[in-house]
């Protein structure tokens, strides 16, 4: 009965808040849209985002993104003051992956000499719930001006450590280690919940570890010509399926295409049966295997923290197909072409 009482309450507004989200309907409406203004009109006067963007949203796609990302942020929020003890714990490391994210778009901006007005836009978690004064980063101007204003926060020395990696490698080593960073204390809290908690969310941790390493020892070869020592040396620990031996057998791959098949004999290798081209769809077939999987959990553990973990997974993919959505109005996609790059299957 324990869980029952501890969790009737945030399930019931969880349940209340999926009846929002979008359902298969509308996607298949807004692919059929002619641009990016039209899908903004259906979303203002058919869905319930209408209440969240602003009356005057137009095209401007970076705009809409931090309006989504807000959003998203303002709905977590709404369930954060149901937790408690080590559950309210857990959920503040959660945070730290969206502080995380918002790092790396100054990271970027600094780095690769992007462009990005008014970047406050793009910061997905307010300074009340994080360790980063955006105001010092806002002014950074270079990676040292960076460092100096992740001052006592458990990013400077991450940032310190590979300021002087070379250039086209410098955002892979700092994106890898930033979310090592995160996993690491995410595996450290899943491990203080209690047995049922412990166990449904160590399923999807250990599961999004392979994946990451997947996507890092890819990448790491093919655009950026890692070494494979390094690359194992990087991976992550905790994974699924993926321990060690696995994990060097695809560092070791002479050629990607090994890789590839390495991947698709793996318990994974269900992910990719439809999928033709394995590098363009390589992140969005693990976002949506993610995707399917915690629907399916939260029917193997009712009345756990697993509810309000499957809703706010829902709509982060929800508002990241949206974006994806946008931004292929606005590159003139065909509805077939644009179905092949959202998480959420549209047949």
């Amino acid at each position: 009965m324990g869980n029952i009482s501890k969790y009737a309450a945030i399930n019931t507004k969880v349940k209340a808040m999926e009846k929002q989200l979008l359902v298969n309907e509308d996607y298949v409406k807004m692919l059929d849209l002619p641009s990016v203004a039209s899908v903004v009109d259906y979303l203002k006067s058919e869905t319930y985002y209408g209440r969240y963007l602003p009356a005057d949203a137009g095209e401007d796609i970076g705009n809409l993104e931090g309006v989504l990302k807000k959003h998203l942020f303002s709905q977590y929020e709404k369930l954060f003051h149901y937790f408690t003890g080590d559950d309210k714990k857990f959920f503040n490391v959660l945070f730290m992956r969206y502080e995380i994210e918002n790092l790396k778009v100054f990271l970027r901006v600094i780095i690769r000499k992007e462009s990005l007005q008014r970047i406050s836009d793009h910061i997905i978690i307010p300074e009340a719930y994080s360790h980063i004064d955006y105001t010092l980063l806002n002014d950074a101007k270079t990676l040292d001006d960076i460092i100096s204003g992740l001052e006592g926060t458990p990013y400077q020395k991450i940032i310190q450590m590979f300021k002087d990696e070379e250039e086209d490698k410098l955002m892979f080593y700092m994106e890898m280690n930033l979310d090592r960073l995160y996993f690491n204390a995410l595996r450290s809290n899943v491990r203080k919940l209690d047995r049922e908690n412990s166990r449904a969310i160590g399923e999807v941790v250990g599961r999004n570890i392979d994946m990451l390493n997947i996507q890092w020892i890819y990448r790491g070869r093919r655009f950026y010509k890692i070494s494979q020592e390094e690359l194992l040396n990087y991976s992550l620990s905790g994974g699924k399926y993926f321990k060690y031996d696995q994990l060097k057998e695809m560092c070791y791959k002479e050629k990607l295409s090994e890789i590839e098949a390495l991947v698709r004999r793996s318990p994974y290798g269900t992910i990719f049966e439809s999928v033709p081209d394995f590098e363009v769809f390589l992140e969005r077939s693990m976002e949506r295997y993610i995707y399917n999987y915690f629907n399916a959990l939260r029917l193997s553990y009712p009345m756990t923290i697993m509810e309000p973990m499957v809703y706010m997974h829902r709509l982060e993919y929800e508002i990241r197909d949206l974006i994806t959505l946008l931004e292929m109005k606005r590159y003139n996609f065909s509805a077939e072409q644009g179905k092949k790059f959202l998480v959420r299957h549209i047949k």
